[in-house]
């Protein structure tokens, strides 16, 4: 079934249909197929002549036996039924402003009472071909996609361009934006809470970090209470933004999941150096981390060996 023609072009993953050009040189093109949706009108009315054919187009296949078996409409002079379609010719004598009705019956039975076609007689109106939808037109379907998309990057934008759905979704990974293996500067400041591994990103004017944080069986939950940054350069705390733990508010016993947190950041982040530290909620199970900053771990450093629970 044809579609206008379109473009989609990628903008902040945007979906954007295009205005179809005209063909150049100013040659005459057909007129474009009409369409229609049965979800927007029952009974559509399609317009014809006589003596001439219209073909049906469908998005449905039809049963191709109970069209067979449907009886002879007065005023059609030939019906052609295949899968997907219908070709209706009109006799020559049906008088101009004449109704006729045609029922199309689908191999799903949807709906029971079949959809009637309204064919009205009209030689200055009379179009070839007409393409029929129990679903969204495509190009309908095409906007409907693109506004949904439209309104995700919406709510991104909302947060400021944050990196935290980046990795929330798994996204931010070594190699895009630039990520640094952090996790030999991480420290637990008290027994049984456990890291596997830390990642700092960072990108123009921000920086983000994860830390997995894994509980044994039998640990006391774990939910991460005051925040403090600082920066070697700089007096006193900074603010963060976003701290939480992905898939909930609490680490429980037996399970493993991320810290995420970021922070803002100058424009030149080559000599900035942080120490992070993250307080148990009435507890003293913290993590703590020295030394952030965006440079490769020099050849000596040796990762912080740790039990496993």
């Amino acid at each position: 079934m044809s579609v206008p023609p379109c473009q989609v072009v990628p903008l902040l993953l945007l979906v954007l249909p295009a205005v179809a050009l005209a063909q150049a040189g100013g040659l005459e093109t057909e007129p474009p197929v009409r369409q229609l949706e049965l979800t927007q009108v029952a009974q559509p009315e399609l317009w014809v002549a006589p003596g001439q054919s219209l073909l049906v187009l469908l998005d449905a296949p039809l049963d191709m036996e109970a069209m067979r078996q449907a009886r002879a409409i007065e005023g059609l002079r030939h019906v052609e039924v295949a899968e997907r379609s219908v070709t209706l010719l009109l006799s020559a004598g049906v008088k101009a402003g004449a109704r006729l009705k045609y029922t199309l019956r689908f191999a799903d039975g949807q709906p029971a009472e079949g959809v009637t076609l309204v064919l009205r007689v009209d030689s200055a109106k009379a179009e070839p071909a007409v393409e029929v939808y129990r679903g969204a037109v495509p190009a309908t379907a095409l906007r409907q996609q693109g506004a949904a998309l439209n309104a995700r990057v919406e709510a991104l934008l909302s947060q400021e361009a944050s990196l935290l759905p980046l990795m929330a979704a798994g996204l931010l990974v070594p190699g895009c934006v630039r990520s640094f293996d952090v996790n030999h500067n991480v420290e637990v400041t008290a027994p049984g809470l456990f890291h596997k591994d830390a990642w700092l990103h960072a990108a123009p004017g921000r920086m983000a970090l994860e830390v997995t944080l894994t509980l044994p069986p039998g640990a006391p939950p774990w939910a991460p209470g005051a925040v403090q940054l600082t920066e070697l350069s700089h007096p006193g705390p900074l603010p963060v933004r976003g701290l939480k733990l992905l898939g909930g508010t609490v680490l429980q016993p037996g399970t493993t999941t991320r810290l995420l947190l970021e922070w803002d950041t100058p424009g030149e982040t080559k000599d900035l150096n942080y120490t992070l530290e993250v307080d148990e909620q009435n507890g003293k199970r913290g993590v703590l981390i020295r030394n952030l900053t965006p440079l490769e771990a020099p050849p000596d450093a040796v990762p912080r060996k740790e039990k496993k629970p």
